[in-house]
């Protein structure tokens, strides 16, 4: 058992861990859940939770990419070049549909951080 000096240090602990996965969590989980167009507005559900409007012409375009599993993705920014959302090709079965929906161009390549990673050695070993 925890002595009664302790629970303080516990407890400090267990809301440190929870938080540090909620920040985690909250950084990389970009799925759209629940998304729909309505008014020319995109709505949508992120981190299971928070419901979120953004107008379709606040987006600037999307980006193809594969993750380090292969699997294909497109990922929404809005014009100030952040990400907005992931759309996993394997899970959404009307992608193409939704995507021209959204009225966005494609911008180029998303690379995972995996994959930033080994470019940035390629330039290092091709600029020598």
């Amino acid at each position: 058992m925890i002595s009664k000096g302790h629970y303080l240090w516990f407890s400090y602990f267990i809301l440190f861990f929870l938080f540090t996965i909620y920040i985690l969590v909250r950084k990389n989980y970009y799925e759209l859940i629940l998304a729909n167009i309505q008014n020319d507005n995109l709505i949508y559900n992120n981190f299971l939770l928070i419901k979120k409007t953004i107008r379709l012409k606040d987006i600037l375009g999307y980006k193809n990419g594969i993750d380090d599993d292969g699997n294909e993705f497109i990922s929404l920014f809005n014009n100030k070049s952040k990400k907005i959302a992931t759309l996993k090709i394997n899970i959404y079965s009307n992608l193409p549909e939704f995507i021209e929906a959204l009225d966005s161009k494609n911008i180029g390549y998303e690379l995972t951080s995996f994959q930033k990673m080994i470019e940035k050695i390629k330039k290092l070993f091709t600029n020598t």
